[in-house]
Order: C-alpha cells, then sequence, then structure tokens
C-alpha cells in the first residue's frame, strides 16, 4: 500500500464524531513518515486493517474472539508484504480468521480507529492504525482460524450487552444508520 493511495481516500472521507476526527488527523500525520505500512515501526505504530461484517439476511455482525487480547473483535490485522490497499488487508484476515470470501465490491471504508496494543515478550506497546471496511454478505458458517480462538454471528441486542469498546460502540451505531 503506498502513503499516497491512502491519501488520497482520506482527503474524501467524512469523520463520524469527534474522535473519530482526531484519529483521521492522526493517519494523515502516521502517512508523512516512511513507516506506516512497516509492522514492525513501534514509535508511533503502524497501519491494520480489519471488517466489521454486516449478514444483510439477518442483521448480525461477525466478531472473533481474540485469545491473547481475550475478547471480542472484529476480523482484522497486519498488512502484509504486496498488499497495495486496505480493503485487501481488511479481507484477507476475514478469510484467514473467519473463512469468509467478502466481496470487495461490496464493502467501503467505514472507520478510523487509533488505539494501544499492550506490549508483549517480543514487541513494545504500540498503536494500531485501522483502517475498518463495513462488508456485506449472507450469514454463513464461520470458521475460526489464525488469531481467532473463536468466530460467531451476534444479533444487535448481544452486541449492546457485550460492553463493547468505545471504537467497537461507535461501528455499531454507524452500522445502524446504513
Amino acid at each position: 500500500m503506498s502513503n499516497a493511495t491512502l491519501l488520497t481516500q482520506l482527503a474524501s472521507y467524512s469523520p463520524w464524531d469527534e474522535s473519530e476526527a482526531r484519529y483521521h488527523a492522526a493517519f494523515l500525520d502516521l502517512l508523512r513518515t516512511d513507516a506506516a505500512f512497516d509492522r514492525n515501526s513501534y514509535e508511533p505504530g503502524h497501519i491494520t486493517g480489519s471488517t466489521w461484517i454486516l449478514a444483510e439476511d439477518t442483521g448480525r455482525i461477525a466478531l472473533i474472539y481474540h485469545g491473547r487480547l481475550e475478547r471480542w473483535l472484529q476480523p482484522g490485522g497486519h498488512v502484509e508484504p504486496g498488499e497495495t490497499d486496505g480493503i485487501g488487508t481488511a479481507l484477507r484476515e476475514a478469510r484467514e480468521e473467519l473463512g469468509l470470501v467478502l466481496d470487495p465490491e461490496r464493502a467501503s471504508l467505514f472507520d478510523l480507529d487509533v488505539h494501544q496494543i499492550p506490549a508483549t515478550a517480543t514487541q513494545p506497546s504500540h498503536f494500531h492504525y485501522d483502517l475498518r471496511y463495513l462488508c456485506f454478505t449472507k450469514q454463513q458458517p464461520l470458521i475460526s482460524d489464525s488469531d481467532a480462538a473463536r468466530a460467531e454471528w451476534f444479533t444487535a441486542v448481544e452486541l449492546e450487552a457485550m460492553g463493547l469498546d468505545a471504537g467497537m460502540r461507535r461501528m455499531f451505531k454507524k452500522g445502524q444508520h446504513r
């Protein structure tokens, strides 16, 4: 992915609220560096891609249970060498973590988030600058793999009861307005 490509995409993106407006500005700052897409760049962090997957036939959302972080999240992860856009990263991660093959024509940049990742034995604490894409599909069986300890479809009522973090609540609210 190139900084210029993402800068073009972000130029036409309209943040949902004040927090997302701050993330938008942070993305623009990060893209002024050479290491924005380098997963080994920890200061200030690096770009990732994820999907908010909505089953158009049932209204359910597909999430993974991330074993290391011990919480439910949308599928997503790091940009790999050779990937040229955020949507490619996000759709690859959905395929790896859920077994879903999603149509890029039915996906669009939906949310921007910057969140801290805790330190591990091999990595310092750092920030993920997450490009989040809304994807539509039919509800189908999920096959958890990769970082996903489990994968499930959730109703709106179930999501509201989960205690979602601020970024996931924002995506949930946005999705309700689509």
